[in-house]
């Protein structure tokens, strides 16, 4: 699994502008996104506890269902990388749109493991709480990345790379307990 978000030395401006000074207006201009993300979560929740009990029979994700899973969380990320101001231009609402910017490939399993199904939430409890202490880190280069991108126009690339790959083990970890691998996340930030 990997999380593509090449490094971009020309971030915008006006767009660290609106989550740094006009914070509460970079927000309002995201409240359609969150009321679009809570109606998409529904559908995960839904699309999450029916493929429980397929695989538990089956031994198979269903390749559509992986897919809306696959793309909810590029969504999710997509609009996170927004508002930390690490991709430019306002995101999409549509699920299946691409993005040069910003891909999460993730390759469907043919075969899933039933053990997993019981005891995945348990198991990455360790790579959680490593990632936990990551992103504490990456909590607050998030927070001082637009300050930069608005004084001098880029993001730091050594900040940059931290975040993606903290945030690329926060999906393999949430890929991981929604069902959507098998494999067990690494414990490092590597790619």
């Amino acid at each position: 699994m990997y999380l593509r978000m090449p490094y971009g030395a020309d971030s915008s401006r006006g767009q660290a502008l609106l989550f740094t000074l006009l914070g509460f207006v970079g927000m309002l201009m995201m409240i359609p996104h969150f009321l679009w993300l809570f109606l998409v979560a529904i559908g995960v929740a839904v699309v999450n506890g029916l493929s429980f009990w397929i695989i538990l029979f089956t031994g198979h994700y269903p390749r559509g269902w992986f897919e809306f899973m696959r793309k909810f969380l590029r969504y999710t990320e997509r609009l996170n990388a927004y508002m930390q101001v690490r991709i430019n231009g306002y995101p999409s609402f549509s699920l299946s749109s691409e993005d040069e910017q910003l891909d999460l490939i993730i390759p469907y399993p043919e075969k899933h493991s039933r053990l997993w199904l019981f005891f995945s939430g348990i198991a990455a409890f360790p790579v959680m709480l490593l990632n936990g202490i990551y992103g504490i880190w990456a909590g607050i280069l998030t927070m001082l990345g637009p300050w930069a991108v608005l004084f001098s126009g880029a993001y730091p690339q050594s900040w940059f790379e931290f975040v993606r790959k903290q945030r690329q083990q926060n999906l393999r970890i949430r890929a991981f307990t929604m069902w959507l691998r098998n494999e067990y996340p690494p414990f490092g930030l590597d790619d």
